[in-house]
């Protein structure tokens, strides 16, 4: 029937674009999910979110044409902003913070070289990249700590690097919807607002590139003060 022929078909083109990946990279791979299939609706690429074997949380997209060549993958930048996101939960982690962070680069290589790389030598390597860090945090994350993390954060970062376009988002949420949206951060490549958003935030603030350590704290009122470009931008509470 068609649901068999439709199954039998993505068994098929997963396994080819596997076996690409194994021989691209030389280590195990797995798809998790097939998008567009070839010869459907006139497609002539297939789209495959996969992960390595040994790694399930690095979700990337491979796409596959139809001589059977894999013409894209996002493996090497995948590798690079799960390992940043987890670098930046280890800054959180120091002062005592609860966070998930997904990271989200662009301008950068998805040359093989990018493995194995340190997430302080990518940045120096490529100066003019632009990076996005959204972070996930409990409603009852301590406000002074949260500060004190992303500037230090930020201060790093931009350490050496101040043409860097470096953009940050920081969303609150009650612990029953901090949990939903963990597992929507690890289970999809790209965490959209429109999903965040459907989980109700308690606050957001939205840092934009090229935001740096203008921060007034105004501790009587429980929240910090954000300048950007010397204009009050908004109040993390």
């Amino acid at each position: 029937n068609f649901s068999a022929c439709v199954k039998e078909l993505n068994n098929s083109n997963a396994q080819e674009i596997v076996d690409l990946l194994n021989q691209k990279y030389g280590i195990e791979f797995e798809v998790k999910s097939i998008g567009n299939r070839l010869a459907s609706n006139k497609m002539d690429t297939v789209t495959a979110y996969c992960y390595p074997t040994e790694n399930e949380k690095i979700l990337f997209k491979a796409v596959m044409n139809i001589q059977r060549e894999l013409v894209e993958d996002n493996y090497p930048v995948r590798v690079f902003e799960i390992t940043a996101g987890e670098f930046i939960e280890e800054k959180f982690k120091a002062n005592g913070i609860e966070a998930v962070v997904a990271v989200s680069a662009a301008r950068l290589s998805t040359d093989i070289e990018l493995l194995g790389t340190d997430v302080e030598d990518v940045i120096e390597r490529y100066p003019d990249m632009s990076l996005t860090f959204t972070t996930i945090l409990r409603d009852d994350a301590d406000s002074k700590k949260v500060y004190e993390t992303v500037v230090g954060i930020l201060e790093e970062l931009y350490s050496g690097t101040p043409e860097m376009s470096l953009g940050t988002m920081i969303w609150k949420y009650s612990a029953a919807d901090y949990e939903e949206c963990e597992k929507e951060v690890l289970s999809t490549p790209d965490i959209s607002n429109t999903v965040l958003e459907q989980h109700k935030p308690i606050s957001k603030v939205n840092l934009p590139p090229l935001f740096f350590i203008r921060f007034a704290p105004l501790l009587d009122e429980g929240c910090f003060r954000c300048y950007y470009n010397s204009r009050l931008f908004c109040d993390i509470k």
